[in-house]
Formats: C-alpha cells, sequence, structure tokens
C-alpha cells in the first residue's frame, strides 16, 4: 500500500483527475486495513492537486465500507461529470482554432469530442508534456502542432480560444502547470477568449502549491470556468 501512494506522489504523467481514478481504482483493490491507511495520507501527498486532496477530506476518520461505497460513488460522479463538460464546452469551442498547454485529459477528452479547427499546443517545457497531448490527439485526425512555450505570441493571430486544464481553482484564482500564467496574460493582451476547462472536484477553497511545476493564475485572466456543474463568466 506504501508504494502505491508512492506511485501517486511520484506520478508525472497523469492530470489530476486521471491520477484521481487511478487512486481510486487501485484503492478499491485494497484489503480493509490497508484502505484505512490509504485514506489517512491520500490527501496529504499531492496537495497541488485538488482532486486528490478532496477526496482526503471525503473518506477520513469513515470505516472501511463507507470508503469503499464514497470511491465508488466519486467515480461515477467523475465519469458522469466528463460527459456534462464536453457538453457545456462544445458551442464555446467547436469549429474554434485552439491552443492550449501541460497536459490534461479532460481537455484531451473534450477537444476529442468537439469538432474544432487547428491546435496548437505548447511544448510545456519543463516536463514536456505537449508531446504526450500531441500523441493522444493525432490518433484522433486532429490537426496538432507542437510550438516551443515561447512561441504562442507568433501563432496568436491565428487563435481564436486558449484552453487550459486546472489542478485546482476558487473564486480567486486557477492553480496549473507552469506556463499557463504567460499564456493567459498575452491572451488578455490579444483579446483571445481564455477558457479553462476542469473537474467540479478540483474546487478549493485554499488551494495549495508545494511544487515549484504548479503556479497561480488569477481570476481575472480568465474568461471563464467550464465544469460539469455548469459555466462561471467574468
Amino acid at each position: 500500500m506504501i508504494s502505491l501512494l508512492n506511485r501517486i506522489a511520484e506520478d508525472r504523467t497523469k492530470g489530476a483527475i486521471e491520477l484521481t481514478v487511478y487512486a481510486i481504482n487501485q484503492a478499491l483493490k485494497l484489503n480493509r486495513k490497508d484502505i484505512i491507511t490509504f485514506s489517512k495520507h491520500i490527501g496529504t501527498i499531492r496537495e497541488e492537486m485538488a482532486p486528490l486532496v478532496n477526496l482526503g477530506k471525503m473518506i477520513e476518520e469513515k470505516s472501511p465500507d463507507e470508503i469503499i461505497s464514497i470511491l465508488k460513488g466519486l467515480k461515477k460522479k467523475i465519469q458522469e461529470g466528463n460527459k456534462k463538460i464536453i457538453e457545456n464546452a462544445e458551442k464555446y469551442i467547436k469549429d474554434k482554432n485552439i491552443i492550449s498547454l501541460s497536459y490534461s485529459s479532460t481537455i484531451i477528452d473534450v477537444i476529442k469530442s468537439c469538432k474544432v479547427g487547428k491546435v496548437y499546443w505548447l511544448k510545456s517545457l519543463p516536463g514536456g508534456e505537449g508531446e504526450k497531448s500531441k500523441s493522444i490527439l493525432k490518433k484522433h485526425n486532429i490537426d496538432i502542432n507542437i510550438i516551443h512555450n515561447t512561441e504562442a505570441a507568433r501563432v496568436m493571430d491565428g487563435v481564436d480560444v486558449i484552453l487550459s486544464g486546472a489542478d485546482a481553482y476558487s473564486r480567486k484564482f486557477i492553480v496549473n502547470k507552469v506556463g499557463t500564467l504567460p499564456l493567459f496574460i498575452l491572451g488578455e493582451y490579444y483579446r483571445k477568449k481564455r477558457w479553462v476547462i476542469t473537474h467540479s472536484l478540483k474546487k478549493t477553497n485554499k488551494p495549495i502549491i508545494n511544487n515549484p511545476l504548479f503556479e497561480f493564475i488569477p481570476i481575472k485572466l480568465i474568461t471563464g470556468i467550464i465544469t460539469d456543474e455548469g459555466i462561471w463568466r467574468q
């Protein structure tokens, strides 16, 4: 079980929701003793990822049976939420040329499901998650081009919408991979729509960053936030 927590803590390939689903699936395989240990630690190992923090709060001090029930319910909520996010996002990105960054399973699912135009994706250094996003979208015949983080201004005239995921969000700011803040500042300068697409499970009152690969983006730079629960606009 400790090895499971370590894998989650060290994983740099999955987005926040994808990692949360992975954690849930693995936890459901644990015995009753280990699932209690899991519940005590899962909320503290990746504090920049609100879904894991919120998961920890939901299952702390619960019995094994209660934990299992909560995990199954949460997994279903995420699955149903993804469909609602796609429905809510479609009219804002359909037929649009977009630019995005990092890796977000939610953003990937939205782009795969909605007819979009040309896609630019930042290489997303450090880490280079843009290449992973490209490899997935290419399989779905999406016209995607990887550009260096510093090249966003060069293509901005051909962009309609900036899309970003979020590892956490509140009424004041979102938390996401470094590089999101300069991209949104650039988008504001060029007067492009700047949408954050994320799951309501990532909402938190006190986002925490103890990881230099993540940063705060003030809400005033964001056109709106699209979630499974609806759409918030400036």
